[in-house]
């Protein structure tokens, strides 16, 4: 038992040793408990909340990233107090009272020694429990640092994201209209930051995936108000305004649709799907539904300037092929946040 307890104590420790190095220090990898944590966490929310009449799902993630600080905190407690725990016989005691030596005294010891309170009143006797305690004191003080670290790296960056989204939905980068007055007086300098923003969002979000579970009071807010106003920007460029007027499309139609695709694909694989089940890649949408969403979008360039509407042309596989792969997602995602789905250009109708 002895081997066993002290096993399972330090594979404990491991654990969250590992998983604050991921979280915290590594730019791309995600520990395996803070996904576990955060998971669990928006399961909760996104089943109980529903059920008690409340619709907003802000508080995921803040409750992700609470749980996840506790979880840190707890399992060093209790993985330290296993290691403790065959040795209480050897501990000294400088004050008198203490009943039976058992797991009360390893898990006191283990929540002194973690805190880094030190009263005293129990110090471990061999120099290998005393190594111990050092050894959690440390842990102690570096999951508390990593802890703070999280909050103060989390939080600006949830800022940001609503702010990207702020600004694309006050711009009404959501309309065909509004796009084609982005692209139109912002020109390429519009463009880059876009690509910028979608980059940048992909890159916070994988860097911290907890972020994901922030989701935003309002809908002007949120993520997919940034991947639906990017969505028909690139459209409204790419198919919707004359070859030449804003910039060259061959420079950055393809830097657009590979953050767009990107951004997309992380989310269908780590959050959307959840990592328990595989998506499938939808089929191309078919004619006249495409027909639908691109004249839609040319109707929009023509009412701000119909000498910048591109002509009427076949319609294209990527087209076709774009337009299911970004609503089937958009739907998809509301579905995962139970908000109302909508359509790209059509509001009226979603695929199946």
């Amino acid at each position: 038992m002895t081997a066993l307890s002290v096993a399972v104590g330090a594979a404990l420790f491991l654990l969250v040793a590992g998983d604050i190095v991921l979280t915290i220090l590594h730019p791309s990898a995600r520990g395996p408990l803070s996904y576990l944590t955060n998971r669990l966490s928006w399961v909760v929310v996104r089943n109980l909340f529903p059920s008690l009449g409340l619709r907003r799902l802000t508080a995921a993630g803040p409750l992700a990233m609470l749980v996840n600080v506790l979880a840190w905190v707890g399992i060093l407690w209790v993985g330290f107090a296993l290691i403790y725990l065959p040795f209480v016989e050897r501990l000294v005691y400088n004050a008198p009272g203490y009943g039976d030596k058992g797991i009360p005294e390893a898990l006191y010891l283990s929540a002194i020694a973690l805190t880094t309170v030190g009263f005293g009143d129990v110090v471990a006797h061999t120099g290998a429990l005393r190594f111990v305690t050092v050894l959690e004191s440390a842990s102690g003080l570096a999951a508390f640092t990593a802890a703070i670290t999280y909050v103060i790296s989390v939080y600006p960056l949830v800022s940001s994201i609503r702010g990207t989204a702020l600004r694309l939905s006050d711009l009404e980068a959501e309309t065909p209209e509004g796009a084609t007055r982005l692209l139109l007086v912002g020109g390429e300098h519009e463009l880059v930051d876009v690509h910028r923003a979608l980059v940048e969002t992909h890159e916070n979000i994988r860097r911290f995936p907890v972020l994901y579970y922030f989701h935003a009071p309002t809908l002007a807010e949120s993520v997919d108000t940034i991947l639906r106003g990017s969505a028909v920007l690139y459209l409204v460029f790419r198919w919707g305004i004359k070859e030449g007027v804003v910039a060259s499309k061959g420079a950055y139609g393809p830097a657009l649709h590979s953050a767009l695709i990107r951004l997309i694909d992380d989310f269908e694989q780590d959050y959307v799907g959840g990592r328990l089940r595989e998506l499938d890649v939808p089929e191309p949408l078919d004619e006249a539904a495409a027909r639908e969403r691109l004249a839609s979008a040319r109707r929009g360039v023509g009412e701000v300037d119909l000498d910048a509407a591109a002509e009427d042309a076949a319609l294209t596989e990527d087209l076709r092929t774009f337009l299911a792969r970004a609503e089937t997602f958009l739907f998809r995602l509301a579905a995962e946040n139970r908000s109302e789905p909508r359509a790209l250009l059509e509001p009226d109708s979603a695929p199946e």
